[in-house]
């Protein structure tokens, strides 16, 4: 609904600027969530448990940093800053 999958699929095929028009915390989003994934089946591999690196504070004060910042610029988006409102385009259910 954000369009940060979306985002995610232009960054992760190099069309950098245009991910950044659909969703622009994907250059920051994407990144600490590969970190993330890595780091949980890191701590997944060395303790057969989940939640390795959700037990750090630090990880969880960036979860509501970034959490914060989607809701206000998901706010300022609808007053059509930061390219918003962003065109979507229906696919299947035209």
């Amino acid at each position: 609904m954000c369009g940060m999958t979306r985002a995610c699929l232009l960054a992760a095929t190099g069309r950098l600027h245009e991910a950044w028009h659909m969703h622009p915390l994907v250059l920051v989003v994407a990144p600490l969530l590969t970190l993330h994934v890595i780091a949980e089946a890191w701590g997944f591999w060395r303790t057969g448990n989940f939640g390795f690196s959700g037990d750090r504070k630090a990880v969880r004060t960036v979860g509501y940093v970034i959490v914060g910042l989607a809701v206000i610029l998901w706010i300022v988006r609808f007053f059509g800053l930061f390219g918003g409102p962003v065109h979507v385009d229906r696919g299947l259910f035209k």
